[in-house]
């Protein structure tokens, strides 16, 4: 009879179902396996181990199952069967990528933990226990290529059953430390800083258990033999500390670690990206065909002696990186570094006193004396006896003059250079002439040059000496 199974089910009234190419390639392979005929492309199993892993991969999807032992019920049905056939079949499909997503899928699901049994359960002791034959060494030749890849605990030799390249694909802290040449407070400071692959596993007791890639130890041992110190990265740049410091606040060095953003007991920066900032600016140096070059000044020099206020520095290295300023070229190798380079001393002067006066930081007690047409000496004096008023910050104990202060002092008092100009004359012979007290001079408080009231000698500006002198000899 065509029409029954020897069981008594109708064959003809069973209505016809399609399923995936993965699940009928899994179904030949199982009949092939019955016929004694191996089926290309699909695991060479045989009857018994076929029924095995039907088996488990029942109770492994099974979740009401997960921690009760015995067999799966209700294999014998069919729509149980088909169930079962497409779950394996999803797991054989593309091999090993199927399998490796029901990996991923059991990790993370599980709780964090370096424990192999917890995280993938029954199946791992299935695969060193019931899977053990050679027949089903495919499947733990794929567990252990996920490991080596995705496995975030520590795989030493307490895991006697997985062979030796998995074991050591996995360090601790200290083992990668010492492997880098570093410690391990280091290594576990670039992790959270974002420079070194790691898990991180909180144990029942609360002790936090870091694993790091094998991978992560050629890295890491890059970063420590290229990293400096906050002093090292000052003495590489020929610069001080402090200007490193504001390198790093206005974001043109990025350390990898910090003592303030990171809990580093002590900096980390990079020589390779101090190397790239000094060839930023080295590249757009000038050529000079002397041996000497023309009136220069080395940037180091105008950072120690030119009182630059907050912001000057990064200013005036905006100024360079734009070609506002260029540096001058010489065959001394360690003008390269940025402390070193060489800057023409007289365009620098005038950038910065543009810089300031757009950015209302006022002038330099020199730069005030230059505006006034007198020495820097007397510029001193002045500002000493409170004739020319000038501001200190507090943080840098730098004076500056504003133009409002050159302005009033301008308005209130003459030099006695100017009035003689003024009155066709030369300085001695009108300070001989004048019969009007100076507010400041040589014979008055010890200045170099003579200044007076202008609202004393207001009318007699513009006028010969001769003629007030004899106008003040008639009476």
């Amino acid at each position: 009879m065509l029409d029954r199974c020897l069981c008594g089910a109708s064959l003809i009234g069973i209505p016809a179902e399609r399923i995936a190419e993965d699940e009928l390639r899994l179904q030949l392979a199982f009949q092939g396996a019955l016929a004694g005929q191996a089926q290309e492309g699909a695991p060479s199993l045989s009857v018994a181990a076929w029924i095995t892993l039907f088996h488990r991969v029942a109770a492994l999807f099974d979740v009401e199952r997960e921690t009760r032992s015995g067999q799966t019920p209700g294999l014998h049905r069919l729509d149980r069967a088909i169930v079962v056939n497409r779950q394996l079949a999803s797991l054989l499909a593309a091999w090993p990528s199927g399998f490796h997503r029901c990996l991923g899928d059991l990790q993370r699901r599980a709780e964090p933990s370096f424990s192999l049994v917890r995280t993938f359960g029954r199946l791992y002791r299935w695969l060193y226990r019931d899977f053990e034959g050679d027949e089903f060494a495919f499947l733990r030749e794929a567990f252990e290529d996920y490991l080596r890849e995705h496995w975030w605990g520590l795989l030493c030799r307490r895991n006697r059953r997985l062979g030796t390249r998995t074991t050591g694909s996995r360090k601790t802290a200290q083992a990668i430390a010492a492997a880098a040449g570093t410690t391990p407070a280091r290594v576990r400071q670039l992790h959270l800083a974002g420079w070194v692959e790691a898990d991180i596993a909180a144990q029942p007791s609360g002790r936090r258990v870091w694993s790091f890639p094998a991978s992560q130890v050629e890295p890491l041992a890059t970063l420590i033999s290229d990293g400096l110190t906050l002093q090292d990265a000052a003495a590489y740049l020929r610069l001080s500390k402090h200007r490193v410091r504001e390198l790093i606040a206005t974001g043109m060095i990025k350390p990898l670690l910090s003592t303030e953003g990171h809990g580093a007991a002590t900096w980390l920066i990079s020589r390779h990206q101090l190397d790239d900032l000094g060839r930023a600016y080295s590249a757009r140096q000038a050529l000079v065909t002397k041996e000497e070059p023309p009136d220069c000044v080395p940037l180091v020099q105008i950072l120690k002696a030119w009182r630059l206020e907050a912001g000057a520095f990064a200013a005036l290295l905006h100024a360079l990186q734009s070609g506002v300023l260029t540096p001058i070229a010489t065959r001394d190798v360690e003008n390269n570094v940025l402390g070193g380079l060489l800057l023409p001393r007289r365009e620098v002067q005038a950038w910065l006193a543009h810089w300031r006066e757009s950015n209302g930081r006022g002038y330099s007690i020199t730069d005030a004396a230059g505006i006034l047409g007198i020495k820097a000496q007397v510029a001193y004096h002045l500002v000493r006896c409170g004739f020319l008023e000038c501001t200190s910050s507090p943080l840098t104990q730098v004076r500056r003059v504003s133009r409002d202060g050159i302005a009033k002092f301008e308005a209130r008092y003459i030099s006695l250079v100017e009035i003689a100009k003024r009155s066709g004359t030369s300085p001695k012979q009108a300070l001989l002439r004048l019969q009007i007290h100076p507010a400041a001079g040589p014979a008055i408080d010890g200045c170099r040059q003579y200044f007076y009231l202008r609202s004393d000698v207001e009318h007699l500006l513009d006028q010969p000496l001769q003629t007030q002198e004899s106008g003040n000899a008639e009476p």
